[in-house]
């Protein structure tokens, strides 16, 4: 017996691959639960700015906030006023029962 007095040999290698075997099983775990949540952010981000009397829609951008000054295209300043997210719709896996 050449190991810690506490345990043997034997049962500290088998300790040791319970561990190993548990810490692979809790990252393909973590691995799967961020490739769901990659697909299922599958939605476009949109920012409304108000310049003016005029209502325009583009993108969002990294910064956006309801709220903030923006400029317009030549119109002076604006303010954002909205910002909406449109999530496609899942079609089911499952076919329908009729």
């Amino acid at each position: 017996m050449t190991g810690n007095a506490l345990f043997p040999d034997w049962l500290q290698s088998l300790l040791l691959l319970l561990f190993l075997g548990l810490a692979i099983i809790l990252a393909f775990q973590q691995a799967n639960e961020l490739k769901k949540l990659q697909k299922s952010s599958n939605k476009k981000v949109y920012t409304v700015i108000v310049c003016g009397d005029k209502e325009h829609t583009r993108q969002f951008r990294e910064g956006d906030y309801v709220g903030a000054k923006v400029s317009c295209d030549g119109e002076g300043e604006g303010r954002i006023v909205k910002i909406y997210a449109i999530v496609p719709e899942e079609q089911s896996k499952k076919p329908m029962k009729t």
